[in-house]
């Protein structure tokens, strides 16, 4: 028995509770401070190995039990290529007390210098995922069957923190393959949780930044689990071009040769309720801004600036609303191309081949709050500048507008409502145009007060070249005037109301050394023009100063002739088909054309010698122009030719049309023949040695046709030396022009002239010298009937005016020639230019048998009232002297019918005569003698009976083989004219 001082025995050390205690203290020290870190240096490679194919190494573990804390260092990984992940240093502290009496909770999470390796690889898949997809296949087992919104468990991260993070992007699916490095990368987030914290509100701020070179992304915000949301700033800064460009290649149509991009917002997200989106005061700016077609080629554009403020950004409702654009040194460098194309165009060319097309977008009255909406307050654009340069032209076009700005107020979804706009840009040499006013998109509406102010024509010039072979080498144009146009599907309308004018205009001609065409203004006020249907109508038309040089070259051709487009054999169905398809034809009105100090010089090098004119101080106006039938139109203008003639021309003007008839005189007085030399010596053979000319035209035109009345007067014309010339006509046209030229030496003729002018083979000038040498040509071929137009006739023939018919071996006219006399001694004397010369002829035939048997009956004891029989007897008494009895007896017997006893009295008469006659001899110049009688007596009864000038009556040498009437009855003296 122990007494009660006696100790108590001691409890083996086993069962002692403090001794369990403190082993498991020591247990779960060694286990935490030794074993766990020596376990996981060694693990953590193998799951590297095992899961991801990589060889890892780890530095050193540490952890402490009492704290629950971890620390990694020197953890470094790496594959086949080179190093994939790692860290510096891995430090997690666990809330183990928080853990214990709530959610699990990790108070630090903060990782320092990690870095991890993302390869994109050529398939796009990416490399870490690729890894873990290839040493971790799908498990057969069946997968967790939780219902997909059941609770995540709960978990907080009080902080989580990355240090001087670094991550190595490999992009190899591109080419060529590019190399980001993001460095440093620094995170920062407070009181992240999987589970709501309503008692926690919105406390804390997380941040984040990165950088890629000077690319930098910055947040600063919050970020929740449950529910999913975050609100705060995000910026990125400086993002370069080629880092676009790298991920943009093949999306975007250009090569990004420069610029800039930054970008930021407030913004706050949720996914509690669905998609949230709130994004406000965002901004978006761009810099540098440089695209071409090739990496090497010429910059297409060009943008100093571009920012977009005040934007924002609305879901689940979309709303995208832009306060402001602001845009400044914008330059594009637009070319044509030689087939045509648009250079900023080439990278969409054939798209429109897809086979898709484009949808419409939804009318703006449609229904429905998920409509996406959107407004731009403000778009301005400053300071820029477009150069283009058109090489589809035969001679390369280059315009350049600068100091171009542009604004637009009020763009949005509602494409109804106006918008207002304003263009400003300037032109070479101080040109200037505005454009100001209001459109909307839907429908197409557009109002614009236009301002064109001085714009240089010149650069233009290429295009007209184009289509004719005239260059602008000086000239301004000027607008001021109000453009409405209104979409009314399927046809465009609108209206322009204003005036115009081109000012020192100033035109070349290939062919010309001086200026071609040049005024000092053309001026259009007021101008109205309407599209549809198609009309123009012009108050006043003023040309001043105007000149111009009409030439025809060498060849034949003339510098109009270019501006002449070549006929189409469809011009008639064409005309049809364009007006059927816009409902009616193009209607135009000029109430007035004024023209003022103008002048037109004519030159003509396909003639020698060169012909050279001018027609100056040409004035007057116009009125009443239009192609509406019916219009009644005056003309009236006035001018002067080479500083000596008067021009008038006046007229009634007929519509524009092919069956309105216009009336138009021309009056031209006191020209010098000298100046038409040259064209009388190509097609009469002489010059012009003095006169004057007189023209009174009177054209009726009907469309094309004209039909024209030209009456010329050549006043003392006097021709100069002949002139060598192929065209000349061959006949005598001196004596043309003398038998048209009165007593006052003045020629008056009238041509008449009809003609299509639209024919390329007609040309009035020609026509009227080809009809005045027509009948210069007729008059010198039938003298007499020219001579006789002059006078009365009296039943006379030209042909039988020109001769005088004689009674055989007499000089007494035939009965009816003494009446021809009068007639033509009336025309001698109104034509004092011209002489008549008497041909004195005989007729052996006629003339010499008459003179014979004259003879013979002069050796006869008859007279003229000697019976028949009487003068038988005495003719046969002188044949037996002359011919013998026995040759008289065969000549009777002869003469003598069968069966009867004597030949008949008459026929035996005309027997004895005529071989009486024909042994009859005549003196040597019987025949010569008569001529000169016969001669004597017209010259005597033309000069002392008739009046006519003696020097105007000549005797050419007499003939004695004149032609006869064909019965014998008569001897022709022909008359012949010539000039003086």
């Amino acid at each position: 028995m122990m007494t009660q001082d006696s100790p108590r025995p001691r409890k083996p050390y086993h069962r002692r509770v403090s001794v369990w205690i403190a082993a498991l203290v020591l247990l779960y020290t060694l286990a935490g401070f030794a074993v766990l870190p020596w376990w996981l240096e060694r693990q953590v490679p193998g799951e590297l190995q095992t899961r991801l194919g990589w060889q890892g190494s780890v530095e050193d573990i540490r952890f402490n039990p009492y704290s629950m804390s971890l620390s990694v260092e020197g953890l470094d990984a790496s594959d086949d290529e080179s190093r994939i992940a790692g860290l510096g240093a891995l430090h997690v502290n666990v809330g183990f007390w928080a853990s214990l009496f709530g959610p699990l909770t990790l108070e630090t999470i903060e990782v320092e210098q990690p870095f991890v390796r993302v390869d994109r690889l050529p398939d796009n898949r990416i490399g870490l995922v690729q890894d873990w997809l290839e040493n971790n296949p799908p498990s057969q087992e069946p997968r967790d069957n939780r219902p997909a919104d059941s609770e995540p468990v709960p978990l907080l991260f009080e902080r989580i923190a990355i240090a001087g993070g670094h991550v190595r992007f490999r992009d190899q699916a591109a080419s060529p393959s590019e190399t980001f490095e993001i460095e440093p990368l620094d995170l920062a987030i407070n009181d992240l949780a999987t589970y709501s914290r309503p008692d926690r509100g919105n406390a804390g701020q997380d941040r984040l930044t990165a950088a890629v070179g000077n690319q930098t992304i910055e947040w600063e915000g919050q970020l929740r689990l449950a529910p999913v949301r975050s609100k705060g700033h995000l910026s990125i800064g400086g993002v370069q071009h080629d880092t676009i460009a790298h991920f943009a290649e093949g999306r975007i149509p250009y090569h990004l040769a420069g610029g800039e991009v930054s970008l930021e917002s407030d913004y706050a997200v949720s996914l509690e309720d669905g998609l949230s989106l709130d994004v406000r005061e965002g901004r978006i700016t761009l810099t540098g801004l440089e695209t071409r077609l090739e990496a090497e080629g010429r910059p297409v554009t060009q943008l100093d600036t571009l920012t977009a403020s005040g934007i924002g950004f609305q879901l689940p409702r979309p709303e995208l609303t832009i306060e402001t654009v602001e845009g400044s040194g914008l330059l594009m460098n637009l070319a044509r191309q030689s087939d045509g194309s648009i250079n900023l165009l080439a990278p969409f060319a054939g798209a429109s081949d897809s086979g898709t097309a484009p949808q419409e977008p939804a009318p703006a009255s449609q229904g429905g709050t998920d409509r996406f909406q959107w407004s731009i307050g403000t778009i301005t654009l400053a300071g820029s500048r477009i150069n283009w340069r058109d090489d589809s032209l035969s001679q390369p076009a280059t315009l350049a507008l600068t100091d171009l700005s542009l604004s637009l107020d009020n763009l949005s979804h509602r494409l109804g409502e106006p918008v207002p706009y304003s263009l400003r840009f300037a032109t070479p040499a101080d040109g200037s145009v505005t454009v100001d006013g209001q459109t909307t998109l839907a429908p197409f509406t557009l109002e614009a007060a236009i301002g064109v102010d001085a714009v240089a024509l010149s650069p233009l010039s290429p295009y007209v070249q184009n289509q004719v072979p005239v260059s602008i080498t000086d000239g301004t144009l000027d607008v001021k005037g109000n453009l409405d146009l209104d979409d009314q599907t399927p046809q465009l309308t609108g209206t322009f109301n204003g005036r115009g004018a081109l000012t020192n205009l100033a035109l070349d001609h290939p062919d010309h050394d001086d200026t071609w065409v040049s005024w000092q203004q053309l001026a259009f006020e007021p101008v109205e023009y309407n599209i549809q249907p198609a009309r123009l109508e012009i108050g006043t038309v003023s040309l001043t100063d105007a000149s111009a040089a009409i030439q025809r070259f060498a060849d034949g051709h003339t510098s109009l002739d270019a501006l002449t487009p070549p006929a189409s054999g469809n011009s008639d169905r064409d005309t049809t088909a364009d007006e059927s398809a816009s409902g009616e034809g193009f209607v135009f009105r000029i109430d007035q054309f004024r023209l003022a100090g103008s002048q037109v010089s004519i030159t003509d090098e396909a003639i020698e010698p060169r012909f050279r004119s001018r027609l100056h101080d040409l004035g007057g106006t116009v009125s009443g122009i239009s192609n509406v039938p019916p219009q009644e139109g005056t003309l009236s203008l006035t001018g002067r030719v080479n500083d000596q003639a008067d021009l008038t021309l006046n007229g009634q003007l007929g519509a524009i049309d092919d069956s309105s008839t216009s009336q138009i005189t021309v009056a031209l007085s006191n020209l010098g023949l000298p100046l038409l030399s040259p064209y009388f010596g190509r097609y009469l053979g002489y010059g012009i040695d003095s006169g004057k000319l007189a023209l009174d035209l009177n054209y009726q035109l009907t469309g094309t046709q004209l039909d024209a009345s030209n009456n010329a007067v050549l006043d003392q014309l006097v021709l100069g030396s002949s002139i060598e010339s192929e065209q000349a006509v061959n006949a005598p046209i001196k004596l043309g022009l003398a038998l048209l030229r009165d007593t006052d030496g003045r020629i008056d003729v009238t041509l008449p002239v009809q003609g299509d002018l639209a024919s390329p083979e007609f040309s009035l000038g020609p026509v009227l010298m080809e009809a005045f040498t027509t009948l210069l040509v007729k008059a010198a071929s039938s003298p007499f009937s020219a001579l006789g137009s002059l006078a009365d006739l009296a039943g006379f023939s030209g042909e039988e005016l020109g001769q005088a018919l004689f009674v055989p071996g007499t000089t007494e006219l035939q009965d009816g020639e003494a009446a021809k006399l009068p007639a033509l001694a009336k025309a001698l004397s109104q034509r004092p230019g011209l002489i008549l010369n008497i041909r004195a002829n005989t007729s052996e035939s006629l003339d010499g048998a008459a003179l014979r048997e004259q003879a013979v009956n002069d050796q006869l004891p008859v007279t003229a009232d000697t019976p028949l029989t009487e003068r038988i007897a005495a003719l046969e008494a002188l044949a037996r002297d002359r011919l013998g009895e026995s040759a008289l007896s065969a000549r009777r017997q002869s003469a003598t019918p069968d069966g009867a006893d004597a030949p008949p009295p008459a026929a035996w008469h005309e027997t004895l005569m005529t071989a009486l006659a024909e042994r009859q001899t005549l003196a040597p110049d019987a025949l010569t003698q008569l001529a000169r009688q016969r001669a004597s007596k017209l010259r005597r009864a033309l000069v002392d009976e008739q009046g006519v000038d003696e020097d105007q009556v000549f005797t050419l040498a007499p003939v004695t083989d004149a032609s006869g009437e064909e019965d014998g009855s008569a001897v022709v003296v022909p008359f012949s004219l010539k000039p003086r």
